[in-house]
This record gives structure tokens, C-alpha cells and sequence, in this order.
């Protein structure tokens, strides 16, 4: 094979990557906001108290928070509550504008979590609530590497994604079977990604599933960037 046509391959192959992950995004970007309502009530009894605090213990007073996919803001406004500027990003539209109508002390933007778009060293804490596992794995180590120019030196980040393996488009039977993209992860998997991209791992534990929502354990990470 020639070099132009190697190339020309490769670019192809490139192209088709990025357009099928493309794809995969939005078909789960479209079940976020069609379900806006029901996805409300599902989750606004769901804190996580435990981890909120111990994550909000290791910021500086009045620092500043992004939380990346935060979905109706739920989040955004409890560490808003506690004083912080607090941030939010996702890429449904429909719950960035439940959002900004019902968290007035947050900032929120329709914006990707794999390129936040804001300055290096900005963020003091990030917080990926059960985010990062809607992002296929091709694409994970570029996400977190941005995820850790976000904060600044010492800066702490939350995580939790699914646990166990592979990944694809699955029926949400709890939305009425609207499709998702989730990727799912072993501890070893999730913790090479993360030594990778210049997160220390502060504290680990694992979430079991329950019959009401969560189908799957979680696995939990509080990380201190290098």
C-alpha cells in the first residue's frame, strides 16, 4: 500500500471514529431531553451526602466548582448553597434550561464534557457524577487529561461511572426504553485512566446496585490532581 493511500485510509478511518462517537452522543443527549420530567423525579431523591461533604472539606472557601454534566443542577445548587461558585455543563438543552430556572446562584452553558472550553487552572474542584460513563472509551483519556488543565494545582475531582465491561447503545427501561450510550469499567480500568491523565486517587469505594434505579454497582473516586 502507498503512503498516500495509507493516509487516506487512516483519515477515514479517523473520520468514521469521530462520526459514529458523534452519533452515540446525541442519540443519548436526545433521551436526556425528552425525559427531562421523569428524569426529575427519578434522581432528586438520590443525594449523595457522604461524598458531597467530603468533597466540598477539601476546597478552598468560596472556591469554585464545575460540575461536568450536571443535568438539572441539583448539584450546582447545593455547593452553591455552601458558598461556592458553582458551575454547570451538559449538553442536553432542555435540562440547562430546567437549570437555570430553578438554580438561580448557578452558572450553566450547553457545553460538551469531553472539551469544557474554559481557561486552564479555572476550577478548584470538578464534580462527574455519573457522566463520564455516557463517553466511549476511545475518547477517555483525552476527556480526563482535559479535565485536569481545568483545575489547578492540587485541585480535587469527584467521579463515579458504572462498574463492569464493555460498552454500547442500551434501551433505559426506567425512560421508557430510550437509548443510551454507556461505558462501563473495571477499578484497574477506571484507576489507569485516571493515574494517566495526573489524578491521585484519594478515596475509593463501591456503590451497590439496588432494585429501584441502579442496576449496576458504581464505583466511586475522590482524586487529587498532581
Amino acid at each position: 500500500m502507498g503512503i498516500s493511500n495509507f493516509l487516506a485510509n487512516t483519515m477515514y478511518s479517523l473520520y468514521y471514529t469521530i462520526e459514529m462517537t458523534s452519533d452515540l452522543v446525541q442519540i443519548t443527549i436526545k433521551s436526556y431531553d425528552q425525559t427531562v420530567d421523569q428524569y426529575v423525579e427519578n434522581v432528586s431523591p438520590q443525594l449523595m451526602n457522604q461524598w458531597h461533604e467530603k468533597f466540598m472539606e477539601l476546597l478552598p472557601k468560596n472556591g469554585r466548582i464545575l460540575d461536568l454534566g450536571c443535568g438539572f443542577g441539583r448539584d450546582v445548587e447545593i455547593f452553591a448553597e455552601h458558598g461556592f461558585e458553582s458551575h454547570g455543563i451538559d449538553l442536553s438543552s432542555n435540562m440547562i434550561a430546567r437549570a437555570k430556572a430553578e438554580v438561580l446562584d448557578g452558572k450553566f452553558l450547553v457545553q460538551d464534557i469531553r472539551d469544557p472550553g474554559y481557561e486552564d487552572s479555572y476550577f478548584d474542584g470538578l464534580w462527574a457524577r455519573a457522566s463520564l460513563l455516557h463517553i466511549p472509551k476511545a475518547e477517555i483519556a483525552n476527556t480526563l487529561q482535559k479535565w485536569s488543565k481545568l483545575i489547578n494545582n492540587k485541585g480535587i475531582l469527584f467521579l463515579n461511572i458504572k462498574k463492569g465491561s464493555g460498552e454500547g447503545l442500551e434501551s433505559d427501561t426506567r425512560y421508557q426504553g430510550q437509548e443510551k450510550f454507556w461505558s462501563y469499567f473495571s477499578e484497574t480500568e477506571i484507576i489507569d485512566f485516571l493515574q494517566a491523565a495526573g489524578f491521585n486517587i484519594l478515596e475509593k469505594k463501591t456503590k451497590a446496585s439496588d432494585e429501584k434505579y441502579n442496576a449496576f454497582p458504581f464505583l466511586c473516586f475522590l482524586c487529587q490532581a498532581q
